[in-house]
């Protein structure tokens, strides 16, 4: 049982920097202005909906979320 407690201590002692980096990435990334490319519109994407998305902001500045216009999951570029 005592290993049990140790084990959920090392995991969430080890996870919650991981959860942080996450949540403070995704925060910086939702003041970026995202085009769809199927409508063409304009948008600043939501904290949550970038922590949670495949891949988050890539390299390329293509980001796989949801327009909120056109309802449509597409990789949206960032507009720079």
């Amino acid at each position: 049982m005592v290993i049990v407690y140790v084990l959920l201590a090392i995991v969430v002692i080890f996870g919650l920097p991981f959860i942080r980096f996450a949540v403070r990435g995704s925060l910086l990334a939702s003041n970026n202005r995202f085009a769809c490319p199927n409508c063409g519109h304009n948008f600043y994407g939501k904290w949550y909906q970038l922590m949670f998305a495949s891949g988050a902001v890539n390299a390329f500045n293509f980001a796989n979320i949801r327009c909120p216009k056109c309802k449509i999951k597409d990789s949206c570029g960032v507009i720079t």
